[in-house]
């Protein structure tokens, strides 16, 4: 159906339209944990917060209880662009990848509180100089408030003192304690009450 031929597209969704009938009259019966409140939910937010623009997204939601796929939106108008960026792009994992990154091993390996400061100033080193997603220098803040506000300078400060070896060692040490207690959600956000 991406073909830039109208003919064949056309022919094409005639086709798939005969089979999806088929199947439908065949009696099969399509088992889902789709949460159609919710997927109504998530696409009129992509709609709304993205807007009009030629800005895309995704939203991809996980029941954490279940681990079931309970929504999935792949972009802002199927028909318009069928590239479906929920499950066929591939994107670096950007603040996602923080708890697993930074706070999860500096908890682990220093049992910080989460009501430790750390620096969120601008933070600089050799030529390499992030800045937080608003610009802004924050001060002092708690590993709770970096956290909850997804600050970039105090993140990249606990990765530091800890390390890229303290990852391998706290996701190791943190899959085993929450598969021994059958534990679904991830510790970091239990230890920082942001569920």
């Amino acid at each position: 159906m991406q073909s830039s031929d109208e003919a064949t597209r056309q022919q094409a969704e005639v086709e798939l339209n005969k089979r999806v009938e088929k199947l439908l009259n065949s009696g099969v019966t399509i088992h889902t944990a789709l949460d159609t409140k919710l997927q109504n939910q998530s696409k009129t937010a992509i709609q709304s917060k993205i807007g009009v623009n030629d800005i895309e997204g995704a939203i991809v939601v996980i029941q954490h209880h279940t681990h079931e796929l309970v929504s999935l939106i792949g972009g802002k108008d199927y028909k318009k662009n069928s590239f479906n960026r929920a499950y066929q792009s591939y994107r670096q994992p950007g603040s996602a990848i923080k708890p697993l990154l930074d706070y999860a091993p500096y908890i682990e390996e220093t049992n910080a509180d989460i009501t430790q400061l750390v620096s969120g100033a601008s933070y600089c080193s050799n030529s390499y100089c992030p800045k937080n997603y608003s610009g802004e220098s924050y001060g002092m803040v708690t590993l709770k408030g970096a956290f909850a506000q997804s600050y970039n300078t105090p993140a990249i400060r606990i990765f530091e003192k800890t390390g890229i070896g303290a990852l391998s060692i706290s996701i190791h040490s943190t899959l085993n304690r929450c598969l021994s207690k059958n534990i679904t959600s991830a510790r970091l956000l239990a230890v920082l009450n942001l569920e």
